[in-house]
C-alpha cells in the first residue's frame, strides 16, 4: 500500500489529517537524525525488538527537535504503528508497544537472563565461524549488524585489550565508537581465518534460527511472537555484566544514545581499564 492510500483509507478528514501529521513528524525526525527510512525498515524487519525500540527512540527524541504536547505525541504513536503495518508491512503488537513505551511495566521475569551456560550451549552446537561470532558479540556488546560490516582493518590487535574502531557509518546512531573483545575471542578469531568471509545479516539470522531449534531454545514470551533468546541477547549479556562494573562505561561501549552519555567523558585508557576489570565476568570458557 502506498502512503496516500493509507491516509485516504481513513473515513473522516480529521483522522486523515491526524495520520498525515504523524507521518510528517516521523519524516522530520528521520531527517533530523539523518536516518534513511529504507535502511531503518530493513533493520526493523529483521529484528523483532527493533521496531519497538525505534518507536521508543522517536518518543524520547522528537521532543528535543520540536516540543509537543503529550496528547500530540500520544496521537503520533497511535498512527505510526499503523503506518509501519499498512505501508511497510511491519506488524507491531499493542501489548509490546505499551511495554516499550512505558505504558505498562515489565515484570522482572519478562526478560529472561542470557547466561554463560546458554552461550556455552550455543557455541558448542555452532560451527567454527559462528563460535567466533558469538564470542565476539558477547565480549564486545556490538550489534550483530556492526560485527558483519567491520573487517580486519578495524581491529587493532596490538592494543591491550584488542580494540575495534566502529566507523560512524556502520552504527545505528551514526556515531563512531570503540569496543573491545576478550582474549578468548581473539584466540578463536586467530584460529578461524574463514571468519573473515563476508556474510549477510539474513544469513546469520537464518543460521541462528536453525541453531536455536537444534538446542531446543524455542520458547517464546507469553502472548508474543518474540523468542526468549535471539542474536540481540549477546548484546544484552554484555550490557548486564558491564553495567555491574560501571554504568557510564557500559552505555558508552554499547553506543546507546537515549541516555545523556554525551556528557560522560571517558578517555580510551579509562575504557580499557574498565574492560580489563570486566573481562573475567564475560569469559565464557
Amino acid at each position: 500500500m502506498q502512503l496516500q492510500q493509507w491516509i485516504d483509507g481513513y473515513n473522516t478528514e480529521n483522522t486523515r489529517s491526524a495520520a498525515r501529521k504523524a507521518h510528517i513528524a516521523w519524516n522530520k525526525y528521520l531527517e533530523w537524525k539523518n536516518i534513511d527510512e529504507k535502511d531503518l525498515i530493513k533493520e526493523i524487519k529483521s529484528d523483532e525488538d527493533s521496531r519497538y525500540h525505534k518507536l521508543m527512540e522517536f518518543k524520547m527524541d522528537y521532543v528535543k527537535l520540536r516540543p509537543v504536547a503529550q496528547s500530540t505525541m500520544k496521537q503520533y504513536l497511535v498512527f505510526l504503528p499503523k503506518y509501519f503495518r499498512m505501508v511497510h508491512g511491519v506488524k507491531t503488537e499493542r501489548s509490546e508497544i505499551e511495554v516499550f513505551l512505558g505504558k505498562q511495566k515489565l515484570l522482572q521475569t519478562d526478560r529472561i537472563p542470557f547466561t554463560k551456560d546458554i552461550i556455552k550451549m550455543l557455541i558448542h552446537a555452532a560451527n567454527d565461524i559462528h563460535k567466533v561470532q558469538y564470542l565476539i558479540l558477547s565480549s564486545s556488546g556490538m550489534r550483530i549488524s556492526e560485527s558483519l560490516l567491520i573487517d580486519q582493518k578495524h581491529y587493532d590487535f596490538d592494543s591491550d585489550p584488542v580494540k575495534i574502531s566502529i566507523p560512524a557509518a556502520f552504527t545505528k546512531t551514526k556515531i563512531a565508537r570503540i569496543v573491545f573483545i576478550s582474549k578468548e575471542a581473539v584466540k578463536a578469531l586467530n584460529d578461524t581465518p574463514e571468519y573473515w568471509e563476508k556474510r549477510t545479516l539474513g544469513q546469520d539470522e537464518v543460521y541462528f534460527n536453525r541453531l536455536r531449534k537444534k538446542v531446543n531454545l524455542i520458547e517464546k514470551y507469553a502472548n508474543s511472537r518474540n523468542y526468549l533468546y535471539n542474536l540481540h541477547s549477546f548484546r544484552a549479556f554484555f550490557r548486564t555484566e558491564a553495567g555491574k562494573i560501571n554504568h557510564d562505561f557500559a552505555e558508552k561501549i554499547l553506543g546507546h544514545n537515549r541516555f545523556d552519555t554525551h556528557y560522560v567523558r571517558l578517555d580510551e585508557t579509562e575504557k580499557s581499564e574498565y574492560y580489563k576489570k570486566l573481562e573475567k565476568n564475560i569469559r565464557i570458557f
